[in-house]
């Protein structure tokens, strides 16, 4: 469900394609992926947390480098 603080990703980001969404938490973005799990019907992949403050997400993505 998308909140003020979690929201889907409007457009693939080139360094995470498989990310579809992404959740602020004070200055990091953590960019993750809902999975399906037979235990619990669903699961999440975080892919990567990252540093953003006044950047712009693809910025503070090329400036965290691959992980």
């Amino acid at each position: 469900m998308e909140t003020e603080q979690r929201k889907p990703l409007a457009e693939p980001l080139g360094d995470l394609p498989e990310a579809s969404w992404e959740i602020r938490v004070g200055d990091h973005r953590v960019f993750y992926t809902i999975i399906p799990s037979q235990e619990s019907g669903r699961a999440v992949r975080i892919l990567r947390v990252i540093l953003k403050g006044t950047m712009t997400t693809r910025e503070a993505l090329s400036k965290a480098g691959k992980p």
